[in-house]
């Protein structure tokens, strides 16, 4: 494969892992262990067919997600699953991820992508990542967007290389971590927020609406190899403006968390510099 491809491909795989963690997590949330059937149930007879064929072969639900059925699964699920999180955007899903499964059926089958094509593969995935509040993807696509079309002679990443870069995880595989841990499904996307450390100025940034305040609120913070589990109960911080500097150009809540000294685990922006260190839940290894 020559250098576009081989990243394309790469950033399929991040990206496909990344969705199927985000659904099987969502539908689980609100469906327990029926949350396969949930999922099959808007799929075509076809792939409704293939799905079986391949749980019977022995591979397990999650990894059934595939470029494939999400076509299918976003024309059944748009109001009822995508809604709450892409809004109009959900219109557009289907052929979104129609793009994406004729892009990654060409690089599985090593055929020549042109330049077009590829970049528009790249900016949906962005898009999707970042409406997911995805960084960590988020990030990596774009170091592979740009390696892709860079005229500079890179090496290419291998996924081992960026899936260790700083011991960083993403929210997803974090929100799974800690639902194994407590062997409860108790953490989704809606009631999470998240954060590694910033590299360019050392302590955990995070950009939060201000509604999420009004009901539990779970945090999550990657510390070198443990998972800070931050757990603020509903209306613990109302009406969060007091309690924390917001952004001007967006209404959000900015916090920048301490990482070591007299302000670990406390905001450093808000004029209050709230301390998490009472609402820590749990620190998990990430070993």
């Amino acid at each position: 494969m020559e250098r576009k491809e081989t990243n394309l491909f790469i950033a399929l795989g991040a990206f496909i892992q990344a969705m199927r963690l985000f659904i099987s997590t969502e539908l689980k949330s609100r469906f327990g262990d029926n949350w396969e059937r949930k999922y099959f149930d808007k799929l075509l007879p076809q792939l409704q067919e293939a799905w079986g064929k391949n749980l019977q072969a022995g591979f397990t639900p999650e990894y059934l997600i595939d470029f494939g059925n999400l076509n299918s699964f976003s024309i059944g699920a748009k109001k009822e699953f995508f809604w709450e999180h892409f809004g109009k955007k959900s219109h557009n899903l289907p052929a979104i991820f129609n793009e994406l499964a004729e892009v990654r059926n060409m690089t599985a089958h090593y055929l020549p992508i042109d330049d077009d094509k590829a970049e528009k593969a790249y900016l949906h995935m962005i898009g999707l990542a970042k409406d997911l509040e995805m960084s960590e993807l988020e990030t990596l696509l774009r170091k592979l967007k740009r390696d892709s079309f860079s005229s500079r002679s890179i090496p290419s990443p291998s996924p081992a290389s960026l899936s260790s870069d700083s011991q960083k995880i993403g929210k997803s595989a974090a929100i799974k971590h800690v639902n194994d841990a407590i062997g409860n499904v108790r953490l989704f996307h809606k009631n999470t927020v998240f954060s590694n450390i910033n590299k360019s100025v050392p302590r955990w940034w995070l950009n939060i609406p201000p509604s999420k305040f009004e009901s539990e609120l779970n945090i999550l913070l990657v510390e070198k190899k443990e998972l800070i589990w931050i757990y603020l109960p509903k209306n613990s911080c109302s009406p969060p403006e007091n309690f924390f500097n917001t952004r001007k150009d967006n209404g959000k809540i900015d916090l920048s968390i301490g990482i070591e000294g007299d302000t670990y685990l406390k905001d450093t922006l808000g004029d209050t510099n709230f301390s998490f260190r009472p609402f820590v839940k749990e620190r998990l290894s990430i070993l």
